[in-house]
């Protein structure tokens, strides 16, 4: 997902900070070429990606939002994965 944000840096926008999972973060916002705009949470702390998510527009359904979390990481390499 960073990568993605990072192909489409000039769309990049910071939404302020929200709470999540007792948590502070700092919400980023980016738009995919599909139109999409997934919504990054970023702990404030660790600079992790604690989760994005995305709505899905229908209009026979209405729109729907998805959420993914990282709710771990570790280190393999020296990276934190």
């Amino acid at each position: 997902m960073l990568r993605k944000a990072l192909q489409q840096a000039h769309s990049l926008r910071w939404l302020g900070t929200n709470e999540y999972d007792g948590r502070r973060h700092d919400l980023v916002i980016f738009a995919w070429h599909n139109g999409l705009t997934p919504t990054l949470y970023i702990d404030s702390e660790t600079h992790h990606l604690s989760k994005y998510e995305m709505l899905f527009p229908d209009n026979l359904t209405g729109d729907t939002l998805s959420e993914v979390g990282y709710p771990t990481y570790r280190e393999v390499s020296g990276l934190q994965v």
